[in-house]
């Protein structure tokens, strides 16, 4: 294990992490290493020199989670976590401040390209950005309001890359004290700026960004920790949510549903991954029968009605000053938990036909498909 990693495992000992994104690694060509304990070490550097390079440190636990790791070059490289969905992470090292646009501009075209062609539910993009955003102007929705210091060219430029990707530059969107506001510090050690940002399509699992000031690993910058969460119930039960496909309008139009079918599949063309292409399949299939037949609508009443809904509302209104209008509301209070329990069971009584139907149609269904496969067998011959 080289040192360095040596120091930054030391360091994060007491700290709980997963994923650690690496900038300049200083190492000579690619890797997938696992380490004595367990972590896992993937970088890509130069062959011609050791500088730059990019890479990730693994903690163990999600050393079997690894679905892809991949590289456009010594300073954008990214990796595909598989969880409960799939993440992808983008680790970058822009260049130091340079007047070469066409550098700056090539850089983020290849930050682009690795975001691109990756089917994932989430996507990060991490590193040093060598920009400074600043406060947020009139407009930004990629900037929220709680960036430091001045904007310069180089964050005007990165600003506009994350509106142009709808990502969010999360670092500006926590309110933290001063000495946690800075993750970069000059030679001088008077001169400090945030250079090292984290952006996401998903804002919404973020918990916290926030810097580790007790981490000494011999850099200039200080470790950036993003913290998410998510809510597994919430998205499992989105991965398994069934569509209800109206099953007798796709069948009186199965020659339609068959052409859309085909011509959804031609997109399929381009894909070599078996996963990918699988998912994509049911895609097409849920699709074609969606765009052809449409789905069941529910006319399922509402669970309580509109009329005992109002009940409650009549019972506020009224002006209880004598005896007779106690009766009354009392009255009203019956009549809503009588409402209630025919409600309930009114509705109840409705899922429990519709069931039925749903069964007595794919019964039908099934019947008819044994008895148009009996029709096509040959007969036996009596001899």
């Amino acid at each position: 294990m080289n040192s360095i990693e040596a120091v930054i495992l030391e360091e994060l000992r007491d700290e709980k992490w997963d994923t650690l994104g690496l900038s300049e690694v200083r190492r000579a060509g690619e890797a997938f290493i696992k380490l004595v304990d367990g972590h896992v070490l993937c970088y890509e550097g130069t062959e011609e020199r050791i500088e730059c390079g990019i890479g990730f440190l693994l903690n163990k636990r999600l050393a079997g989670n690894v679905d892809e790791f991949f590289s456009i070059n010594e300073r954008v490289a990214g990796i595909i976590l598989k969880v409960n969905k799939r993440y992808h992470v983008v680790q970058v090292y822009a260049p130091a401040s340079t007047p070469d646009d066409e550098k700056v501009e090539k850089f983020f075209e290849d930050v682009e390209n690795a975001m691109k062609g990756k089917k994932t539910q989430f996507t990060f993009v991490t590193g040093n950005f060598n920009a400074k955003v600043g406060q947020k102007k009139a407009g930004e929705t990629a900037v929220a309001n709680f960036g430091i210091s001045n904007r310069n060219d180089r964050g005007d430029t990165l600003v506009q890359f994350a509106e142009r990707n709808q990502l969010k530059i999360m670092n500006s969107f926590f309110q933290k004290k001063e000495n946690r506001k800075w993750r970069w510090k000059g030679p001088s050690g008077i001169t400090k700026n945030d250079i090292d940002f984290i952006l996401t399509n998903r804002s919404d699992i973020v918990k916290d960004v926030t810097v580790l000031n007790r981490e000494d690993v011999g850099s200039d910058h200080r470790i950036v920790r993003c913290q998410i969460g998510l809510n597994l119930k919430v998205e499992r039960n989105k991965l398994v949510r069934n569509i209800r496909q109206n099953l007798c309008q796709l069948k009186e139009k199965s020659e339609e549903y068959n052409l859309e079918v085909q011509n959804r599949y031609s997109q399929l063309a381009d894909i070599e991954k078996t996963e990918d292409m699988n998912d994509n399949f049911t895609k097409i299939l849920t699709e074609a029968s969606l765009s052809v037949a449409g789905k069941v609508r529910k006319n399922t009443p509402r669970k309580p009605s509109e009329e005992t809904k109002d009940l409650p509302r009549k019972r506020r209104n009224m002006t209880i000053r004598t005896a007779r209008n106690k009766i009354d509301a009392a009255e009203v209070g019956k009549t809503i938990n009588k409402k209630k329990c025919e409600d309930i069971r009114k509705f109840n009584m409705t899922k429990i036909e519709e069931t039925k139907k749903r069964w007595k149609l794919e019964i039908n269904q099934e019947n008819d498909w044994h008895r148009k496969k009996s029709d096509v067998q040959p007969k036996k011959l009596k001899w």
